[in-house]
């Protein structure tokens, strides 16, 4: 039990200083900033059950991404209906997305895989340029209106007019999508993941339902993503394509492998850090890019498990010289 708890606490004063900490600073651009990492977040959550958990190596986040904001706000503006039911409905639709493209490409692996998804990332981006006569085109859709009132038995309505107030309703997408990937991982079917990312021939002839597994992974990493389209739409208030291009899907594959692929909170760490950064680096002006993507390359090579694997590794030392050091 104490050791169980010495594992959780650090997640837990982690949870404690994102729901204090933007407060404390005043700033609603900070609060804007706790938003952007928050979806990213959310993002990298779901690339890491498809590529953490099961290995499989996809360029279509940010397609998916995409479906569910364009989901979302169209359910809106065009038949009236409300957030909620376009918020669900957007993590369905990039669901059934993630499914079918599952269905077409599983048996491919490797190289080839990764070439299927970077296609329909592509393909999901040149549909909703075109289809002007509901995507609007280049344009995109704008006029998208936040979520209404939530009205809680007991309790008066909760608004998301604020930058700080819609941070609270991300952080609690996400904190609910950390738990089902940690409950996921945990499970037999996650046990069962892994093992066909380790070795899917050794996995088949245990008796492991390889292709059904990753079918489901594919399918969960794109619900979390849709539902994160929808967020972000709804944020904005307005959706275009260049939002979820193919440069999308590779910072978001960049926040999972900086934050600690197939860890559980590596890629909160990776997607928040990511979303920092730049700001911080404006600094510097026209070399912030350059001084961007030298520190990912050291971080890379310093920390080849990502942030989360280096701090785990921090902490088994610890543990380990402190148990040394009893009589």
């Amino acid at each position: 039990m104490l050791a169980e708890s010495s594992h959780r606490w650090p997640w837990l004063l982690l949870l404690a200083v994102a729901v204090v900490g933007p407060p404390l600073t005043g700033e609603p651009y900070v609060a804007h900033l706790m938003v952007l990492g928050s979806l990213s977040a959310l993002l990298a959550v779901g690339l890491n059950i498809a590529l953490g958990f099961a290995g499989l190596f996809s360029f279509a986040q940010g397609a998916f991404y995409g479906i569910g904001a364009y989901v979302s706000a169209l359910l809106v503006l065009s038949s009236g209906a409300g957030f909620w039911t376009a918020f669900l409905a957007a993590g369905v639709a990039a669901g059934l997305a993630g499914l079918l493209l599952g269905l077409l490409t599983i048996r491919l692996g490797g190289h080839y895989l990764a070439i299927a998804t970077f296609a329909f990332q592509e393909i999901v981006i040149v549909v909703i340029r075109n289809w002007d006569s509901v995507t609007k085109g280049p344009l995109g859709l704008s006029g998208v209106p936040g979520p209404a009132p939530l009205a809680l038995p007991g309790l008066p309505p909760l608004e998301f007019q604020s930058e700080l107030a819609y941070y609270y309703l991300a952080l609690a997408v996400l904190v609910l999508a950390v738990a089902v990937s940690w409950r996921l991982r945990t499970s037999q079917i996650g046990l069962e993941l892994l093992a066909v990312r380790d070795d899917e021939v050794a996995a088949r002839a245990m008796g492991v339902r390889a292709v059904q597994l990753k079918i489901f992974a594919f399918s969960a990493s794109a619900v979390l993503a849709g539902l994160a389209g929808s967020l972000f739409a709804h944020y904005v208030k307005n959706v275009s394509p260049e939002s979820f291009a193919v440069a999308t899907s590779f910072a978001v594959l960049v926040s999972v492998l900086v934050g600690g692929l197939g860890t559980i909170m590596g890629p909160v760490l990776g997607g928040i850090a990511l979303t920092f950064l730049p700001e911080y680096l404006r600094v510097f002006q026209d070399h912030r890019f350059t001084i961007y993507g030298a520190l990912l390359i050291v971080v890379v090579i310093a920390l080849p498990g990502g942030v989360a694997g280096g701090l785990q590794t921090l902490a088994r030392r610890w543990r380990a010289r402190a148990q040394a050091a009893r009589p």
